[in-house]
């Protein structure tokens, strides 16, 4: 099964979206009802307001994995175009495709689907960063994209430390590069906020994001533990099988995959502040998750292991999706 999905595969793209099509059938005929956004910034009012009260449920849900399944498969892409694995393939779409099917929120149209193509361009632009003469132009892409991303997605703002960090990583430090992704990053809310005062609808606090810390664990629930369980087992894999091939891959790729990892550590906070924004961090968490993830299906000294794993997985997929409809995952 892991072969369809492999460099020399001629179908591997058709099969991915037959996939995709077969784990989240369940979700745009049967879809999830839509909740309050809690997360903060112009996306929130514009998902509730206008798009959950004007289509319809199953448009929603359509529109949801559509997103999720293009995100996918150009996140993938992108990794294929960096060289950051040895041979082509589409083996981290896959695992994006299915990863998502276990948590009930990420089939939602939310913000933080809305965010993914967001994050995969910052993290394409933070790669160029290694080989281009002339960063000013790259620079202020990230930096746009970024200040743009906290408006429109209050938990985005860590966005601007992860690019400084990847601009350090990428290139020899200089302050002038810093200084102007910051002000590029700073540029949507001057726009914002000036359009604001002209129009006298001065409200700056509005656009600032807000901290609501955890004051109590949630209940515990069977369905979520054995998903999160799943999902570290299968990541954990991943990375074992990421370390044996880093030691051999070339700088530029260890700087991309650390670039990685260090999205995923920065996502790590917005799953819990502000409070109820679980679902929109995981989304995005989700990413890196899935490319560290999907080593564990390239291994060619345990082909038997990788497969049992990946059916695991697809079989978990299709029982938590039962469970995500019949309201046992909450």
């Amino acid at each position: 099964m892991i072969k369809l999905f492999k460099e020399g595969n001629p179908l591997m793209v058709p099969m991915m979206f037959l996939l995709a099509l077969g784990l989240k059938w369940a979700f745009i005929s049967q879809p999830l009802a839509p909740l309050n956004p809690v997360s903060g910034g112009l996306l929130d009012a514009f998902l509730y307001h206008t798009l959950w009260k004007n289509l319809h449920p199953s448009t929603l849900g359509a529109l949801a994995v559509l997103i999720i399944v293009l995100s996918g498969l150009y996140f993938n892409f992108l990794l294929n175009s960096r060289k950051m694995f040895q041979r082509n393939q589409v083996l981290a779409a896959v695992g994006f495709t299915i990863i998502t099917s276990f948590f009930a929120g990420v089939q939602r149209l939310q913000p933080g689907i809305i965010m993914l193509p967001f994050t995969i361009l910052i993290f394409r632009y933070i790669l160029i960063l290694y080989h281009t003469a002339l960063p000013r132009t790259t620079l202020v892409n990230i930096g746009l994209l970024a200040g743009l991303g906290t408006l429109l997605y209050h938990p985005f703002w860590w966005m601007l430390p992860y690019c400084l960090i990847g601009l350090t990583i990428m290139r020899p430090f200089r302050l002038n590069e810093c200084v102007l992704l910051c002000i590029s990053f700073l540029i949507p809310a001057y726009l914002l906020l000036s359009y604001e005062y002209l129009t006298n609808q001065w409200n700056p606090i509005a656009h600032w994001p807000f901290r609501t810390p955890i004051k109590r664990l949630p209940q515990f629930n069977g369905w979520w533990a054995a998903a999160i369980a799943i999902s570290l087992g299968w990541i954990f894999t991943g990375i074992g099988q990421w370390l044996a091939v880093n030691r051999r891959a070339l700088i530029q790729t260890r700087k991309s995959w650390y670039m990685l990892i260090i999205m995923g550590i920065f996502t790590i906070p917005s799953l819990f502040y502000p409070l109820g924004n679980i679902y929109e961090g995981l989304t995005i968490l989700l990413l890196p998750a899935s490319a560290l993830g999907s080593h564990a299906f390239l291994t060619e000294s345990h082909k038997t292991l990788s497969a049992f794993l990946f059916w695991i997985l697809l079989g978990a997929a299709v029982v938590f999706s039962w469970a995500i409809l019949n309201q046992k995952m909450v």
